[in-house]
């Protein structure tokens, strides 16, 4: 108990000295990582809920409303730094088996990648662990996850968390959509924008607050959960919590999130009978939305400069102001990295290109890439493009075979296991595929709540796994 006492110390005063911009916040991290400390070296699934109940609402209580500091942004990164000081050095010291598999061989080849380009390109050393950081964080959390014993209580409070988030949203994406009121154009995006600096398009961001296609993305994700749980289990609850999220995902209005939504049905071999059940019972939503949708418009007199998939396209291939030109993004990326052989294979160094970190540090190819596009949107609203450039083309085979392991361990466990797991693992095939394709279409694994829930979901799976493995008589929830 001492030595982890001591190790927590070292950690706080670490940890501080990174977040604390004001000496006034240095002592609430010392204070906050010693009182952590002591609570998970008992406990450690309580960082797990502190997390999930954390994530949801920290931009909302930080940025939107600013009812907490700034600084409050951190609380989920020092949990999760705590967790990972307190359990993996313990299971190496103590030589216990640590659980790996592909995902984490993908995982490290990454990291070499990284490490190795890093080098090459004389990166800072901080700032290639946030870039890294800026991808991989919550892959910390699945290794923590899988590798504790979780108790079915714990899970189930774990559930419960998750369930009450989803259902504030849809009061919240109410408001937010019927009491908006933009304040000004923005010259660069050429969308409304109101005091707080959020665009017109992103007026519905739920307590997420992560702009209105990951916030689409994020509610697609358990729309086709809870469609999946229902297919699995024939509990028509699930089916009517779907619907009951529906007009949110509307609400937010993320073209791309709208088109992978439909694709990722082909996962569940969903039959024309219940897909017509599905979009009956959604249909009294769809009528509130577009009413909905039919005021907002003329109340602002402002209408969508997207009507069609062919003007979704060309807005990926244009840079101008009010467009994204994710397309035109990859390509200037490619070119840049062609200019240096080297450099295609392992990029410019993690966080010294589009990434968040390369952003906030202004790295030199990223401010280049900037001064000859006169626009950033086409550099920064997916993950593609900063991964091709700071880890080049094997990284970002690397970065999509990491997504790739999590999918077929998913589907892995769901054909090996029985019951609740593999109805969870069923239900959660069209949420990895949203993750394995969002990166060419938005932020989603740099999205913190996307990626929380998708590495924690994947993370509690393979722990249930192991233990139905381990006990075969392992009682089912369900």
């Amino acid at each position: 108990m001492v030595g982890k006492l001591i190790l927590t110390f070292f950690f706080a005063v670490l940890t501080a000295l990174m977040i604390a911009l004001n000496l006034q916040f240095f002592a609430f991290g010392i204070i906050f990582a010693l009182f952590l400390g002591v609570v998970l070296s008992k406990r450690i699934e309580y960082g797990l809920y502190i997390m999930t109940a954390w994530i949801p609402l920290q931009y909302f209580l930080t940025k939107y409303y600013s009812l907490l500091p700034r600084h409050f942004v951190w609380v989920d990164e020092i949990v999760l730094s705590m967790m990972f000081l307190i359990i993996i050095p313990k299971k190496i010291i103590f030589r216990e088996k640590i659980n790996v598999c592909n995902v984490d061989v993908a995982v490290l080849l990454f990291l070499v990648v990284a490490l190795i380009s890093g080098i090459i390109n004389a990166v800072n050393p901080l700032m290639g662990v946030l870039g890294v950081r800026d991808f991989l964080q919550y892959y910390i959390l699945y290794l923590i996850v899988k590798n504790i014993s979780l108790e079915k209580r714990a899970l189930k409070v774990l559930s419960w968390i998750v369930i009450i988030t989803l259902i504030v949203q849809l009061p919240v994406g109410l408001y937010q959509f019927y009491s908006w009121k933009p304040a000004y154009i923005n010259n660069t995006t050429g969308g409304y924008v109101n005091g707080k600096g959020f665009s017109y398009y992103d007026a519905v961001v739920g307590t997420f607050v992560i702009g209105a296609n990951n916030f689409g993305y994020l509610m697609a994700l358990f729309i086709l959960f809870s469609l999946g749980l229902f297919l699995g289990s024939r509990d028509k609850r699930w089916l009517f919590f779907a619907v009951y999220l529906f007009p949110v995902f509307c609400f937010a209005r993320g073209m791309g999130a709208f088109f992978v939504f439909l694709i990722s049905f082909v996962f569940y071999k969903v039959t024309l009978k219940n897909f017509l059940k599905f979009i009956s019972i959604s249909l009294i939503s769809l009528v509130l939305f577009f009413a909905g949708s039919v005021y907002y418009g003329q109340y602002f007199n402002q209408k969508s400069d997207v009507h069609s998939i062919e003007e979704y396209i060309q807005q990926q291939l244009d840079v101008s102001p009010g467009s994204s030109g994710r397309l035109i993004g990859i390509k200037f990326t490619n070119d840049l990295l062609l200019e240096n052989s080297p450099a295609s294979l392992i990029g410019f160094g993690p966080g010294n290109y589009s990434s968040f970190t390369g952003r906030r540090f202004d790295a030199p190819h990223y401010v280049k890439a900037v001064n000859v596009l006169r626009n950033n949107r086409c550099l920064t609203e997916n993950d593609i493009v900063p991964v091709i450039g700071e880890y080049g083309y094997s990284g970002y085979i690397l970065f999509l075979l990491i997504a790739f392991w999590l999918f077929r361990r998913n589907e892995y466990i769901s054909h090996n296991s029985q019951g609740l797991l593999s109805n969870l693992c069923f239900s959660a095939k069209g949420g990895f595929f949203i993750f394995l394709v969002g990166s060419v279409l938005t932020n989603i694994w740099s999205a913190a709540p996307i990626a929380f829930y998708v590495w924690l979901f994947a993370g509690c799976t393979q722990n249930m796994f192991l233990l139905q493995e381990s006990r075969k008589d392992y009682i089912d929830a369900s």
